[in-house]
C-alpha cells in the first residue's frame, strides 16, 4: 500500500492585507515501512549535524524541558546574514532529499499564494467576529487540499493505485488576534462562543503589546470537517482503497521558542519534516525560496552560483507539485473550472477557461502550466449536445 503524507503551513499576516501563502511538503512512499525509514533517517541526519528544529514524534522523552544546545532556529538570528540562514535551510532540504532517495521515497512541494487586500465578508454580525473566524484562510486551505488530492498528477496516481493508499494530513495550529479596546474584550469573547462555538481569550500584540482578542481558527477537531468538505466538493470523491490514517493539527514548537510550557505528553507531536514546510512557506513569502534560475539570479546575483544554492532540491520538488497564485495568475478561476469539469459541468469549465485565456499574459505563468496539464483531456469528454450548447453560449 502506497503512503501519502501532506504537511502544510502558512505565512503572511492577514491583518496586514498583504498576500499570504499556504505551502508545504508531501512525502510519497511505496509502503509504510519505507515511509517510516525515511522519517527516522532524516531525523538521524539532522541530529548528527546538530540541525534539528523543534520537538517532534521521534524525540524519546515525552515532555522535554531543555532544548538542544545547537539547532536550526525558526528565523534568522541577529547577526546572521540572510544567505547564511537560508544556506542552512537548503542544507536540511538536501538531507531530506538524500533520505528520500535512500528509501525509495519522493518529496513534492506546493504553494498557493492568495490575496488578503479585500477580505470577503461572511455572515458574522460584526467585523471583529468576521475577522477572527478567519474564513478566507480556511477556504484557501481547502483549495490546496483539493488541488493536491484531485489535480496533482503524481498524487492523483498514488490515490488511484489498485494496491491502495494510506493518507495522512498534518495541518498547522493557527491562532488569530485582533486589536480591540479593552472594554470590548469581554463582549467579543462571549459573542465568539455564543454565535460560533469558538473559544477566544485576551492577549496582546507580540509587536506593539496592544491588547487583543485571540481565537484559534484551526484546531485538532477541525481536521475531519476540512477533509470532508474537500471531498464533498467533487462528484467522485476518494476511492474506497484510500485509508485515512490521520488528519490532525500540530503545534510546531521550535527549540528557540521552547521553554517547557508546551505539554506534549497527551498530544500528537509533529514530524520533523513539518518544520521544513514552515521554512518553505516563509521563504516563499520573503522570496528566499526560488524555483527557477532566472528568478534566483535577479534576486541573489552572484550568490546563485554558490555551491549551497546548487544543492537546493526545490526545482525538482516543485516540478512534482505546484506553484500557483490567486494574486495575479487567476488560480481561483482555474480551481472553479477544474471543479466544474470534475462535476460534469464541462461547458461551465470551458467557458471559465475561455475567460482566463483572454489575458495573454496568463499563458506564460506557472499557474497556467499546471492547469494546462490537468485539463488536457477535458475536450475528449465533451458530448455532441454539450458542444452545441458551448457554441450557443459563446455566440
Amino acid at each position: 500500500m502506497k503512503t501519502l503524507e501532506i504537511f502544510l503551513d502558512e505565512s503572511g499576516a492577514i491583518n496586514e492585507r498583504k498576500p499570504m501563502n499556504i505551502s508545504g511538503v508531501v512525502v510519497l512512499a511505496p509502503d509504510i515501512d519505507s515511509r517510516n525509514k525515511f522519517h527516522r533517517s532524516f531525523f538521524a541526519k539532522l541530529v548528527a549535524e546538530k540541525m534539528t528544529v523543534g520537538i517532534c514524534d521521534l524525540v524519546d522523552n515525552q515532555k522535554p524541558t531543555i532544548s538542544p544546545t545547537e539547532f536550526l532556529p525558526k528565523r534568522p538570528q541577529p547577526g546572521d546574514t540572510g544567505s547564511d540562514f537560508w544556506e542552512k535551510v537548503i542544507h536540511i532540504s538536501a538531507l531530506a532529499e538524500k533520505s528520500a532517495s535512500e528509501n525509495q521515497t519522493e518529496i513534492l512541494t506546493f504553494t498557493l499564494e492568495f490575496p488578503t487586500s479585500s477580505i470577503r465578508r461572511w455572515c458574522a454580525v460584526n467585523s471583529a467576529e468576521d475577522f477572527l473566524l478567519d474564513r478566507p484562510y480556511g477556504e484557501y486551505l481547502k483549495h490546496v487540499l483539493e488541488l493536491l488530492l484531485f489535480e496533482t498528477p503524481r498524487l492523483r496516481d498514488a490515490i488511484a493505485s489498485q494496491s491502495g493508499c494510506s493518507l495522512g494530513i498534518d495541518l498547522p495550529t493557527r491562532a488569530l488576534g485582533m486589536n480591540l479596546e479593552q472594554g470590548l474584550h469581554s463582549s467579543t469573547r462571549t459573542q465568539m462562543w455564543n454565535n460560533w462555538g469558538v473559544v477566544a481569550w485576551s492577549g496582546s500584540d507580540p509587536k506593539t503589546r496592544q491588547p487583543q482578542v485571540v481565537a484559534n481558527s484551526l484546531e485538532p477537531s477541525d481536521g475531519i470537517e476540512i477533509l470532508s468538505a474537500v471531498v464533498n466538493r467533487r462528484k467522485v470523491g476518494l476511492p474506497d482503497t484510500v485509508k485515512v490514517e490521520r488528519i490532525r493539527c500540530c503545534k510546531l514548537a521550535n527549540w528557540d521558542e521552547w521553554d517547557g510550557k508546551y505539554n506534549f505528553q497527551n498530544n500528537q507531536r509533529p514530524r520533523q519534516i513539518h518544520y521544513l514546510a514552515d521554512y518553505i512557506s516563509h521563504g516563499i513569502l520573503h522570496r528566499q525560496v526560488h524555483i527557477n534560475q532566472a528568478a534566483t539570479e535577479s534576486l541573489f546575483g552572484e550568490c546563485s552560483n554558490e555551491p549551497w544554492f546548487n544543492r537546493a532540491p526545490f526545482l525538482s520538488w516543485y516540478s512534482r507539485g505546484f506553484l500557483l497564485s490567486s494574486v495575479d495568475e487567476n488560480a481561483d478561476s482555474w480551481i472553479i473550472a477544474a471543479r466544474a469539469n470534475a462535476n460534469d459541468a464541462r461547458i461551465d469549465a470551458l467557458l471559465e477557461i475561455a475567460k482566463i485565456c483572454s489575458n495573454a499574459r496568463i499563458l506564460h505563468t506557472d499557474t497556467f502550466r499546471f492547469f494546462k496539464q490537468s485539463a488536457k483531456d477535458w475536450p475528449d469528454k465533451i458530448r455532441g449536445t454539450e458542444l452545441r450548447e458551448l457554441f450557443y453560449k459563446m455566440g
